[in-house]
């Protein structure tokens, strides 16, 4: 593994063309830090559901926005960070959806806090929004 408190960032467009890319890198950066198949399955799946809210919800699909993507290594955790240019969404304020009354559309955040340790939102600066999403990477056995 490599030393800890290592960061990637980039900057993609708001196209759902690019989901996949930033999938690949995520799963990678898992796979290059230690984290299980079931862990890295889980960041893939809520980097995913983040930029894609943040396409549906903040930009209303106009693929010509930004995102920029920061995932910082920690030795004990990845935490990845989407910032967006829109009007600030605070997630918290939407009900969490019990998993008996799942339907598609508007599973984002429930997938994202059902996978993920942390999730949180914040105004960023004079526009947009910063969602934090944090994974432990659970104990190995020797």
């Amino acid at each position: 593994m490599n030393s800890a408190n290592e960061y990637i960032a980039l900057s993609l467009p708001s196209n759902p063309m690019y989901l996949g890319l930033l999938r690949n890198m995520v799963g990678e950066a898992a796979d290059i830090y230690g984290f299980s198949e079931e862990e890295k399955q889980g960041l893939m799946l809520a980097v995913n559901e983040g930029c894609a809210n943040i396409i549906r919800h903040c930009y209303q699909m106009d693929s010509k926005k930004k995102i920029d993507v920061t995932i910082r290594i920690l030795p004990d955790r990845m935490e990845v960070v989407l910032r967006d240019y829109g009007e600030f969404q605070n997630a918290e304020e939407f009900p969490v959806k019990p998993c008996a009354d799942l339907e598609p559309g508007g599973l984002g955040l429930t997938i994202m806090k059902s996978v993920m340790d942390r999730v949180e939102y914040r105004p960023a600066g004079q526009e947009g929004t910063l969602l934090t999403m944090v994974k432990y990477r659970a104990a190995r056995q020797a």
